[in-house]
């Protein structure tokens, strides 16, 4: 029962409803395969933040563009910084890297805000020609401590964050951000490559996976890859009255006019 309501309370919000959103990241896979990767050796990324910084980013959308902006330019000087000896291409132009990233709020439990940059990187640098200059493997602990500083700084720049929240940041043994880095996939692999772009843009909920008890009006939503995913009793599942749900999800409506797919580099828009 509650499926078919989500459904249907949801075809205004394309971003919710799980049918519409599988076919658009479909598409959106196919696109990046075909008309804006090369034949370049492609890495994921994966970038998180501290808990304490996401609500930064609940309250003020506009805030997003920034995790995928300081990302990029992070990768930007760390790529550059590892092959000094690249120099410009046959046009005269320095060669840079090349990024598809998609922002997600949503997380494994649907119901917890949680921002993060999903991207596609080329493993290398790319000239304006066409060239491709690879590079050794970057350190991913080297790219977030740049990230956290870029972001640190960008959001005390705004007056989102105080100097006390960042000391507090750097006083913690962990550092709460997080950049995961996949291993180099062939342009040939496109399989490989479609799996990875659908995963930048799936679906915020997964309507097999959900599970309506009239009796109590709560909602159980099973983990991932369970034998019983509409079970109630399925170890790691959430359970929540319907009304919490469904405000948490609210929380995911994209502004009218946003982006949350950006293909970064320093030239052409929509393709490297």
């Amino acid at each position: 029962m509650l499926a078919s309501l989500y459904q249907r309370a949801t075809r205004r919000w394309e971003s919710f409803c799980p049918s519409c959103h599988q076919k658009r990241a479909l598409l959106f896979a196919e696109h990046i395969d075909q008309e804006v990767l090369g034949q370049v050796p492609i890495r994921q990324y994966v970038v998180t933040i501290p808990k304490m910084l996401r609500l930064c980013f609940k309250y003020d959308r506009k805030l997003l563009g920034e995790l995928s902006r300081c990302f990029f330019d992070s990768i930007k000087e760390i790529f550059l910084l590892a092959a000094p000896q690249a120099g410009a291409d046959s046009a005269g132009s320095p060669y840079l890297p090349a990024m598809v990233s998609s922002v997600q709020t949503y997380d494994v439990d649907p119901t917890r805000f949680n921002p993060q940059v999903h991207c596609l990187a080329a493993d290398g640098l790319l000239g304006s020609d066409g060239s491709f200059f690879p590079i050794t493997q970057p350190d991913p602990v080297e790219i977030m401590l740049l990230f956290r500083h870029r972001l640190l700084r960008t959001l005390l720049a705004k007056e989102k964050i105080s100097n006390q929240v960042v000391e507090i940041l750097f006083s913690w043994r962990h550092a709460g951000f997080s950049v995961f880095q996949g291993d180099p996939v062939s342009h040939e692999d496109h399989e490989a490559l479609e799996r990875l772009a659908r995963y930048m843009a799936h679906p915020p909920v997964g309507l097999y996976r959900l599970h309506y008890d009239p009796r109590s009006s709560s909602v159980t939503y099973a983990p991932r890859n369970h034998d019983d995913c509409a079970g109630a009793h399925s170890p790691g599942a959430l359970t929540c009255t319907a009304l919490d749900f469904l405000a948490a999800l609210c929380s995911y409506s994209p502004e009218a006019i946003s982006s949350k797919s950006d293909f970064c580099d320093a030239r052409a828009s929509g393709s490297w």
